[in-house]
């Protein structure tokens, strides 16, 4: 299990970008899991990006926007799993947020 420490420090109305490594083709994906009751930062959009198109089941890049709603400091959670079990993920990632 990964667990790495990214930190963001921006101003409300701001955004910031997260990317992490994906291959959407095995069933694992990125999911937000402490995203609810949270007043501090809005996800915009996600994205992905396959590194191969032209090869099936490449892996790629899934870009999580995000946006700050109002000050505080949040620690985003992320789990790289299959969305659909309840287990737990086999990568997880926290990324610090302060809005000033």
């Amino acid at each position: 299990m990964d667990k790495r420490k990214i930190n963001f420090e921006l101003r409300i109305n701001e955004t910031f970008t997260l990317e992490f490594q994906n291959n959407s083709s095995t069933g694992y994906s990125w999911v937000w899991v402490n995203s609810q009751a949270n007043s501090i930062v809005e996800k915009i959009e996600t994205v992905l990006i396959n590194d191969h198109p032209e090869r099936a089941g490449a892996s790629g890049i899934e870009k999580w926007i995000f946006k700050g709603l109002g000050t505080g400091f949040i620690k985003l959670k992320f789990e790289y799993k299959r969305a659909w079990l309840e287990s737990s993920g086999i990568e997880t990632k926290e990324i610090s947020v302060s809005v000033l």
